[in-house]
């Protein structure tokens, strides 16, 4: 459970009660927002605080593969564009091809985007993959990430969803948006921890560690890092906390 200036954010559930809310449209912000910006804006921020020695992605990637490519995939694509405009390519892979190839026809970034035909090529050349399914079963194998790769996974949300599997989790520097939250719900993190892969102690840090300057990020060009999100409404509501106060 987490503080607000709203109140209180129950990240298991991703609710938040506004009882203590200072305006009315704090409120009408975080439920317009809660998912098209609040998990996205924390991934991006995430992102764009891992190149610099203190946070966990490369420094000027080039190629991105994301993951499927359904209602969140835009938004998200759109956020890491605008804080790592240095990529040039863009593999997406969806287990239906035709939904793949719909969001690729939007052409809504200036980058080369592609439909992947083979998972495992596309990731082994990637420098960031960033995964966006409801799986219950890995989609992303640990074995394919290069040196040097960033993996941000976003979709799962329940003990019961699984991204990638123990290999990535293995292989990698592990980071998380809240700590609390992503050890009892998110099986990408629930399952490593409960099969003894890692412990919770493997963990580096969480979002508010890497903001601030608690916990060093990417130590090593070559290091594989990884960020799980768990869309906690601490996110939501720092997006709404930014809206209210920049129309005032």
């Amino acid at each position: 459970m987490g503080g607000c200036a709203y109140g209180r954010v129950d990240g298991g559930e991703n609710r938040c009660d506004l009882s203590g809310q200072r305006s009315i449209e704090q409120a009408f912000a975080y439920g317009s927002f809660r998912v098209c910006t609040g998990r996205p804006a924390g991934w991006a921020l995430q992102v764009f605080y891992s190149g610099r020695k203190l946070y966990p992605a490369p420094v000027n990637p080039t190629k991105l593969v994301v993951l499927g490519a359904g209602a969140q995939a835009r938004i998200h694509l759109t956020y890491l564009h605008a804080v790592c405009p240095t990529i040039e390519r863009i593999d997406v892979w969806n287990r239906n091809r035709s939904r793949a190839e719909q969001l690729i026809e939007e052409r809504f970034l200036p980058v080369n985007f592609q439909v992947s035909n083979d998972i495992e090529a596309s990731v082994s050349g990637a420098d960031i993959v960033v995964c966006l399914t409801s799986s219950s079963t890995p989609v992303l194998d640990g074995k394919w990430l290069k040196h040097g790769c960033h993996v941000d996974l976003v979709g799962g949300f329940t003990p019961d969803m699984r991204e990638t599997n123990d290999a990535a989790i293995l292989r990698s520097s592990v980071f998380v948006d809240h700590l609390g939250l992503t050890a009892e719900h998110c099986g990408d993190i629930v399952e490593p921890l409960k099969n003894g892969t890692i412990t919770l102690s493997d963990i580096r840090g969480d979002l508010f560690d890497l903001c601030r300057k608690e916990v060093p990020g990417r130590g090593d060009p070559q290091e594989i890092t990884l960020f799980k999100n768990g869309g906690g409404g601490h996110l939501d509501l720092m997006v709404a906390e930014w809206l209210s106060e920049s129309f005032r």
